[in-house]
């Protein structure tokens, strides 16, 4: 997402967008009803049946975007005749929130495709049919008459208050305090927003960029590696722009000038198309907070944040600032004595040195090399028993439906029941291999969410992980750096929190929560990545199932638990300045932003000529004005797993506690409110501290 990322790639990146975001990612499900929360009962044909349409023909996507989208307008139209004069009565606002959850269940798997298609032209109709929808919801939430119905109504319940609170707000921040004229520029600011952040993510997703290199050039990376690149036409290697390529050169390549050209390329993907993109977007956001008298876009983002304006932002990355600076500096200091005494190289240390001399000295110093380690991860052995860890702790079970029909192979699709009731309550699919045309980062997209029906049986949700983990070396299996098995974990996390949601409300469920909060509770679940407990059980060699990691290996891995925080804690750091700078300071450039952030904070400056805000899509969908959030939420994360750290990580228990008060919850309550109940006491930072090394 993210986007979304990073020198320890920022690991987790969401997608779910409920019907007053739905851009992005959606299913449709051809589920049947499904009775209360505790009641679930699955598609009778999921095992030969897909849940979703993923095949369609030339121009069908956009003749049943066109469709859905004529048919919402309709249903609201008498919808607003039904309640016009009946402004009061409750089921105006549960019959508006059924509408448009129905909108994003039918509409769905149209915008979805854009991520996962084969076929490039799909891709492209998704990629319109997204813009429609986001054009559609700007046309709603800019509807007075739609808000004065909804304004009168008079809710019983908490979970009724909640909803209309919610729903509310979301009118309230596209324009509903301005005058007719105002309003109108303000929709016409955020239909154009809308079609810049398609066609900014569209160019990424669709990005080919490659470098070539020669044997000599890619001296030092792992003959694995080597074995699985094309080559050209002169025989050099063909190294592609896919995190685990650049990933692997950057730790791994020997030379210098390789890993310069590879960060040069990978930092530079669709320069020429998405910097002039988001630098028009942040002029357009700006416009819009002013229109909404906020002093910048920042401000009117954070007024629904657990944070709520810019100042509270700042205070706290700069704080973080304040304790990582010497922690950032003194690993640098490392880092470059290594370089000059133990390799013999002289030459000043650069950008495009750190993740390299990073992974020798964990080689040399620590005696711990990643390729040895991925032997004992085998994705196919890994998958299922992270699954057995989250089964214990939550109470569910798994299934993969072997013989269901997927977009693309390696994609798999999992049934999940509940442990005690059997019943089954969800869906996930499983996307974890880098093909051309795929969404490029690791998120957990929600496609349906879980919600009541109008009938009174419950919706079963659906999701999916979509991820570019390490594609398999000739004749060996899927091997997972330890890296990729805590991203799994991240990813697995909100996975849950999306499936195992008992909200009523589709838009109040699963992690539609505070943009702040929402990475919390799988964030707290990275840690379990690094029990030595939990990587013996899910280990076994890939040509000795009977073999696992060795137990000091396992000890020499836990020593890099805070391995160079200071410094990926302070690539952090530079995002989040980054984007608050640009949301709150519209006239900078955002190429010389980004260099001067990364130069005053890292101590080094981007190579001439790149343009890594181009490539950050994390701030043209969703997390605008609201990355901080990765550290933000962190907070919580670390309290949360100082309880299980301190009762047992594989306390079932707990982990039915963590389901109730958290992963249940949705966004029923203020994340305040659950974490305390799930803590049963004021949060802190403590733990949060700890996990930094500072």
């Amino acid at each position: 997402m993210l986007n979304n990322i990073k020198l320890k790639r920022s690991i987790a990146f969401l997608v779910f967008t409920p019907w007053f975001l739905f851009s992005c990612s959606h299913k449709l499900i051809k589920t049947e009803a499904i009775s209360n929360p505790d009641k679930f009962i699955k598609p009778a044909s999921v095992d030969s049946e897909p849940l979703f349409k993923f095949n369609y023909e030339k121009d069908e996507i956009n003749q049943l975007c066109t469709a859905q989208i004529n048919g919402v307008k309709s249903k609201l139209k008498s919808w607003q005749t039904k309640f016009m004069t009946n402004e009061s009565d409750i089921k105006a606002l549960l019959e508006f929130e059924s509408i448009m959850a129905d909108y994003s269940d039918v509409s769905s798997p149209l915008t979805f495709i854009s991520k996962v298609s084969l076929n490039e032209g799909l891709r492209a109709e998704s990629s319109q049919c997204q813009e429609k929808s986001e054009t559609l919801l700007n046309e709603i939430l800019t509807t007075k008459d739609y808000y004065k119905i909804l304004k009168q109504v008079k809710a019983v319940t908490a979970a009724d208050l909640r909803l209309l609170k919610e729903t509310l707000t979301q009118f309230e921040m596209k324009g509903m305090s301005l005058n007719d004229e105002d309003l109108k520029k303000f929709k016409t600011l955020a239909d154009r927003l809308s079609q810049l952040s398609t066609q900014f993510d569209q160019n990424l997703d669709n990005d080919t960029s490659t470098i070539s290199l020669s044997a000599q050039e890619l001296s030092g990376v792992k003959e694995d590696f080597l074995a699985r690149l094309k080559k050209d036409e002169h025989g050099n290697f063909i190294v592609t722009t896919k995190t685990p390529d650049y990933l692997h050169v950057m730790e791994n390549a020997s030379s210098s000038e390789t890993r310069k050209k590879m960060m040069f390329a990978y930092n530079n993907r669709q320069a020429e198309k998405n910097t002039p993109i988001m630098q028009e977007a942040i002029q357009v956001r700006s416009d819009m907070g002013k229109l909404m008298n906020f002093t910048s876009f920042a401000d009117y983002a954070l007024q629904d944040k657990m944070a709520g304006n810019s100042k509270a932002v700042f205070n706290f990355l700069n704080d973080l600032k304040s304790k990582l600076t010497v922690k950032n500096k003194k690993e640098m200091t490392v880092l470059a004595e290594f370089k000059k005494k133990e390799l013999n190289d002289s030459a000043l240390m650069a950008a495009w040195d750190i993740l390299y001399l990073s992974n020798q000295l964990k080689i040399q110093k620590y005696k711990v090399d990643q390729d040895l380690v991925k032997e004992y991860f085998p994705a196919s052995y890994v998958i299922p028993s992270i699954m057995e860890i989250y089964s214990h702790l939550l109470g569910v079970e798994f299934r993969q439906i072997k013989s269901a029909p997927v977009w693309a192979s390696n994609v798999e699709l999992y049934e999940v029941s509940d442990a005690d009731s059997k019943k089954v309550i969800a869906y996930f699919y499983s996307d974890l291999i880098p093909r051309e045309g795929k969404y490029g980062h690791a998120a957990a997209f929600g496609l349906i969410g879980g919600r009541q029906r109008e009938d009174g049986d419950y919706q079963t949700p659906v999701a999916s992980i979509v991820a570019n983990f390490s594609p398999p070396a000739p004749g060996k299996p899927i091997l997972l750096t330890h890296n990729e098995i805590e991203i799994f974990f991240h990813e697995f996390g909100h996975i849950m929190h999306l499936l195992l949601t008992k909200v009523p409300y589709q838009s109040l469920s699963g992690f539609n929560v505070k943009h702040d909060f929402a990475e919390a509770p799988s964030q707290m679940l990275e840690n379990w990545a690094w029990d030595a407990t939990v990587l013996k059980k899910i280990s076994q060699h890939y040509l000795d199932p009977k073999k696992k990691i060795p137990t000091d290996l396992v000890n020499r891995l836990q020593k890099l638990r805070l391995f160079n925080s200071g410094i990926t804690s302070t690539r952090q750091l530079v995002f989040g300045f980054f984007d608050m700078k640009i949301h709150t300071d519209p006239k900078v450039d955002i190429t010389q932003a980004y260099a001067q952030l990364q130069k005053e904070l890292t101590g080094f400056p981007p190579i001439e000529g790149t343009h890594f805000p181009a490539t950050f899509g994390h701030l043209m969908h969703g997390y605008e004005a609201g990355y901080y959030g990765y550290l933000w939420s962190k907070v919580y994360a670390e309290d949360m797993f100082s309880v299980f750290e301190k009762k047992g990580i594989l306390n079932s228990q707990l982990g039915h506690k963590y389901r109730r008060t958290i992963l249940e919850q949705g966004n029923l309550k203020d994340p305040l409110v659950l974490i305390k109940n799930f803590l049963g006491r004021e949060p802190n930072n403590k733990a949060f501290f700890k996990s930094l090394g500072i």
